[in-house]
């Protein structure tokens, strides 16, 4: 019992998370979803522990190696939003879909503990948004649009009855527009438009701590 309390409150203390410059920082975008995938989406991004499926990859790659099974996941996401305010002129309106996964993972065949390897592909923001204002000035319009993936190369491995590491080899990627207009009979039209590519690496480490508990730690390099 007093075992279980330890890492329980080893836990709390350590739940905030530290990092590097990443590719959230790339263009002060800081967009990336705290989760990809159905399974870890349904735990609100709880996966830092390892989850044993192929988000581990995204979270913490040690997860892989709790996989018992092949595992093929393919989804993907469609979208239509708007709001409007007629007070106001104001219009609010995006739509679109995309990829969501597309991946492959696979325990190895050991003689003892665990080893299993994946590779594919996660989107982990969208930045799609159209603004409309109608006023006596004029029109003011700015929408943006584009995606934001990581396409990652990840294995883990047992190095103890109950320690596992993991490791990834991610490569982000996406595109991102931005137009602006105003109709006023001297318009302006500022825009701009990014192709976004990358790399880092991602290492991690899951305790089965009891039965009950697991706990894990991640790092990841500068992108």
């Amino acid at each position: 019992m007093l075992r279980t309390l330890f890492f329980i409150a080893l836990g709390l203390l350590t739940a905030t998370s530290s990092a590097a410059q990443t590719v959230d920082d790339l263009f002060f975008y800081g967009r990336r979803n705290p989760a990809v995938g159905a399974r870890m989406a349904g735990m609100g991004g709880a996966a830092v522990a390892g989850l044993s499926d192929w988000s581990a990859a995204y979270a913490n790659p040690a997860g892989l190696a709790y996989l018992r099974g092949k595992q093929v996941v393919l989804s993907g996401h469609g979208y239509v939003q708007g709001t409007q305010s007629y007070a106001f002129g104001i219009d609010h309106e995006a739509e679109g879909a995309s990829v969501g996964v597309a991946s492959f993972a696979t325990p190895l065949p050991t003689t003892r503990g665990a080893l299993a390897v994946g590779a594919g592909y996660q989107e982990t923001a969208v930045f799609t948004r159209g603004l409309t204002v109608v006023d006596g000035l004029g029109i003011y319009e700015n929408h943006e649009s584009g995606v934001l993936g990581e396409f990652s190369v990840a294995g883990a491995a047992a190095v103890s009855p109950r320690v596992v590491v993991g490791l990834s080899a991610n490569a982000p990627i996406g595109r991102y527009e931005f137009n602006e207009q105003f109709f006023d009979g001297d318009s302006e039209d500022p825009s701009f438009d990014a192709e976004i590519t990358g790399g880092n690496v991602r290492a991690g480490v899951s305790v089965q701590a009891t039965p009950r508990l697991r706990v894990g730690v991640t790092a990841e390099s500068p992108t």
